[in-house]
This record gives C-alpha cells, sequence and structure tokens, in this order.
C-alpha cells in the first residue's frame, strides 16, 4: 500500500496532476509516506537522505516520466526491492495517472477551490 500510494504521488508530481495530488496526498500521510518524502516530491528536491525504497520509487519515477528513460541499475534496485510483479505493479500505477491526466488537461481540470496548485516542475 505505502509503495502504490508513493508511486502515484509522484506520477501526479512528474505530470503536475493537481487535481489527484491533491485528492491522494492527505491518503498517502495516512499510509505512513513520512512528510519529508511528500515535500521531496512535492518541490522536485534531492532524494538524498530518504531511505532506500522511498528514494528508489522516487528516482524510477523521475527517470521514466521526466528523462524518458530509466537507467538500467534503477530498474535492477526496483526489481531487487520489490520483485519482477512489483516493478509491473510500480509502472503501471505511474502510468495509469500519467495518462489519466491527460484527461485533465483535456477538460482544463484545477486543483479543488483552496487548495494550491503544485509549482510546475517540467
Amino acid at each position: 500500500m505505502l509503495t502504490r500510494a508513493s508511486s502515484l504521488l509522484v506520477a501526479c508530481r512528474e505530470t503536475n496532476y493537481n487535481l489527484e495530488w491533491n485528492g491522494h496526498e492527505a491518503s498517502g500521510v495516512k499510509a505512513g509516506i513520512d512528510a519529508k518524502v511528500i515535500d521531496v516530491v512535492r518541490y522536485n528536491r534531492a532524494v538524498t537522505g530518504l531511505n532506500e525504497k522511498d528514494a528508489t520509487v522516487i528516482r524510477f519515477g523521475r527517470e521514466m516520466m521526466h528523462d524518458k528513460k530509466v537507467d538500467s541499475p534503477t530498474f535492477a534496485k526496483v526489481v531487487e526491492l520489490w520483485g519482477k510483479r512489483g516493478a509491473v505493479d510500480m509502472v503501471a500505477v505511474m502510468s495509469a495517472y500519467a495518462v489519466s491526466n491527460f484527461f485533465g488537461i483535456a477538460v482544463d481540470e484545477r486543483a479543488p477551490e483552496g487548495k494550491p496548485e503544485l509549482p510546475a516542475i517540467n
């Protein structure tokens, strides 16, 4: 559950998907995501100082969605930590939220009233 929550927040952040970010940030905290991890994701900060799993989820999502290429060592670390099925699940979660953002773009979806927009990173 924690990895899924982290994965979807990374996808929302990398695609600037405000509506889903605001909808899932609180549930991510409830699931146990550390506030420092959320801060690193929200503001596109370095993963230095995060635990290995959190840093790997963030690095993997950034490489896949921002760099458009996942380095072999990054993918190997994902498989080492979560197995092949876990790696596929992570790709599925991230890609589902990334694709969902296209619908938001098409209808000019915004953050809910009173909720901040994410600072654009790409």
